[in-house]
């Protein structure tokens, strides 16, 4: 999510250089202050993030509510939207770039009221079970500030979560770049098991049960425990 957030703020945030597209606004319309100098030795997607760290609230806000306003045309729900952005951004220290991705991949239409199939509510569609953090103050999911606390909240946990050493597996009618690098290999990196099984699924899934009863059969089973 944080490479989709590159896609979102930050190229409003940066300057355009020679050669790129020039619907991106010019720095002096984002910021007008002394930080422009500043993000101008940044100008690229990569260092979005650094870039976004130098700039005040009041710097991104209006880039953000621009964003926003693609999504809704109700000014005021975006203005609160943004300040909700901007708020927990702040306190939860989490890049406002980011949290907006979460929000605009969880909800396109930008509607307070939405509730998905599955139960999750509001603008970033957080499940009721997260609901009554303390931090938030309030428990009430359709409410803007409430939702956007608890779904930053649950999105500061993960991002201080580090899990390794795990097992990754993509199953695939033919190999794909992105799921062998986003699924497989990007995840054990730094440890970790690989398994990529390529094939008809027809066949693949039979195969799969097969070897899956098999090494069961294989494995010591534990014994049973007398009443």
């Amino acid at each position: 999510m944080r490479a989709i957030s590159t896609g979102l703020l930050a190229l409003l945030l940066v300057p355009t250089s020679a050669g790129q597209s020039a619907t991106r606004p010019p720095m002096a319309d984002v910021t007008g202050g002394s930080s422009s100098s500043a993000l101008a030795a940044w100008a690229t997607p990569t260092d979005s993030v650094r870039a976004e760290a130098l700039l005040s609230p009041a710097e991104i806000r209006r880039p953000l509510e621009r964003y926003l306003a693609h999504y809704s045309t109700d000014r005021l729900l975006v203005s609160r939207i943004s300040r909700a952005v901007l708020r927990e951004s702040r306190r939860q220290q989490v890049p406002p770039s980011l949290i907006a991705a979460v929000l605009v991949t969880e909800n396109t239409t930008l509607t307070p009221e939405a509730r998905s199939s599955v139960g999750a509510e509001g603008l970033m569609q957080v499940m009721p079970m997260h609901a009554g953090a303390e931090l938030c103050r309030s428990s009430d999911l359709v409410d803007v500030d409430s939702n956007i606390c608890h779904g930053t909240l649950i999105l500061a946990r993960n991002l201080r979560r580090t899990v390794t050493n795990f097992t990754a597996a993509d199953m695939d009618f033919i190999r794909h770049y992105r799921p062998r690098n986003n699924v497989v290999e990007r995840p054990t990196e730094k440890g970790g098991r690989r398994i990529i099984l390529t094939g008809h699924h027809e066949l693949m899934f039979p195969l799969l049960v097969a070897a899956i009863r098999e090494a069961r059969a294989r494995s010591p089973r534990a014994p049973k425990k007398r009443r």
